[in-house]
């Protein structure tokens, strides 16, 4: 072996190794985020932002190849980048895949990449002892789920918005449960109003409208 190829192989691998220790570097959202207290505290809301960004990279990518619009936005294998200190799997991947459908939505109808700031909000009006809650996850996805519903069905007024706390505490004793379970519903409302269906997904909602009438 060559002194040249030597130094060809010795500058590969340490390209190799520096490759392998960014892939591990500390994530960006969970240390220098203005939200990442609640991206700390959420595994639904840190898969979400991950989706969302993925998803709307995408969507962009798609959008200005003029492709097909993928049938629900689903992330590829290998794009949720999950971590064990990330927290509960199944809810970050969740939310991964609730913020890719978002973000891909929103890119390929040439909308704004809104995600980031919608949860910086959430994050600047959320009080500490709140996030600080074993269900607080529990109580953003399941307010995130009921407003995603609400969004595809009809607007909505700021009251009743509003009310979908009140709506809570009637079934819940615990008002920073529904604190949490309103903030995830404003956003899941938000998604589900402004991300209409997309391909073969559109076409079968609008078949499906078309039989109403």
């Amino acid at each position: 072996m060559t002194s040249r190829t030597s130094i060809f192989l010795l500058g590969v691998g340490i390209v190799c190794a520096s490759l392998a220790v960014m892939a591990q570097a500390a994530d960006p959202h969970l240390t220098a985020d203005p939200a990442k207290n609640l991206y700390r505290s959420s595994a639904f809301l840190h898969g979400y932002i991950h989706g969302y960004e993925s998803g709307f990279h995408r969507g962009d990518l798609d959008l200005h190849l003029n492709r097909e619009p993928q049938e629900a936005a689903k992330p590829q294998a290998g794009d949720v980048g999950y971590r064990s200190e990330f927290g509960d799997r199944r809810i970050f991947e969740r939310g991964f895949r609730e913020g890719s459908a978002a973000g891909y939505g929103d890119a390929w109808r040439g909308s704004a990449f809104r995600g980031v700031a919608q949860v910086r909000r959430l994050a600047e009006t959320i009080a500490p002892d709140v996030a600080a809650r074993k269900d607080f996850d529990e109580a953003i996805l399941a307010g995130y789920q009921a407003g995603w519903q609400e969004g595809r069905k009809r607007p909505l007024t700021s009251a009743e918005l509003r009310g979908s706390e009140r709506a809570c505490l009637a079934a819940h004793s615990a008002p920073p449960y529904c604190d949490a379970y309103g903030r995830g519903f404003g956003l899941g409302y938000a998604d589900g109003s402004l991300s209409p269906p997309l391909g073969k997904e559109a076409q079968t909602a609008q078949a499906r409208d078309a039989r109403a009438k």
